[in-house]
């Protein structure tokens, strides 16, 4: 909100469907990512799906992962500073409540490339599916988006990349 008092273009307010709950206290700036002194791998999202990130990433650090959530704010453009911070990463993943094409996630991974990245990306979406009707909580699961499957997602890559 303080963002749009204070900015001189156009703003648009998103409030994602069911409120975004989260458990970390992030300040008001455009992204939110800890310096990777804090864990070796990023976990990024944003909108309601911060709280299954945190909530994953505990998991992985139960589990002796190195890991640590982070949130982005100000969804395009994307902030270069950001951009900066997220490329200090040797393993991100981005998780969004997306299609893919055009969605964030792949933006950020355009955007990585083109500066030559050389850590690893993985971007999980809803994909190009269509998705039946259900309650939020029920597509999310399904599409793999909860904490659970944001947790064996990790997983299950990491130990594919060993």
């Amino acid at each position: 909100m303080q963002k749009a008092v204070h900015d001189s273009g156009p703003v648009a307010i998103r409030y994602p469907r069911g409120g975004e709950k989260t458990t970390a206290l992030y300040p008001v700036t455009d992204y939110f990512i800890p310096r990777p002194a804090d864990g070796r791998i990023l976990v990024l999202t944003y909108g309601r799906l911060v709280t299954a990130a945190e909530n994953a990433v505990a998991q992985l650090i139960s589990l002796n992962i190195n890991a640590v959530a982070a949130k982005i704010v100000q969804l395009k453009p994307i902030d270069e500073e950001c951009i900066e911070r997220v490329m200090e990463y040797p393993t991100v993943f981005f998780f969004e409540e997306s299609v893919e094409n055009g969605s964030v996630g792949q933006r950020l991974a355009a955007k990585l490339l083109s500066r030559q990245y050389k850590g690893s990306f993985h971007h999980y979406s809803v994909g190009d599916t269509f998705l039946d009707h259900a309650s939020i909580k029920s597509l999310l699961k399904t599409a793999g988006l909860d904490e659970t499957g944001m947790t064996q997602t990790i997983i299950n890559t990491l130990q594919k990349e060993t």
